[in-house]
């Protein structure tokens, strides 16, 4: 139980790190809507 909250919690971090790249406009077009689907 708690690896996979530290799994979810490393995933959530991953994925504002994309978040803050794509804002910076360093990510291709598949990742963009990839990011997408996680942050409607």
């Amino acid at each position: 139980m708690v690896i996979l909250i530290l799994l979810s919690m490393l995933i959530r971090n991953d994925l504002k790190k994309s978040y803050l790249k794509l804002v910076s406009g360093s990510m291709d077009e598949q990742s963009l809507l990839f990011i997408q689907d996680f942050f409607p």
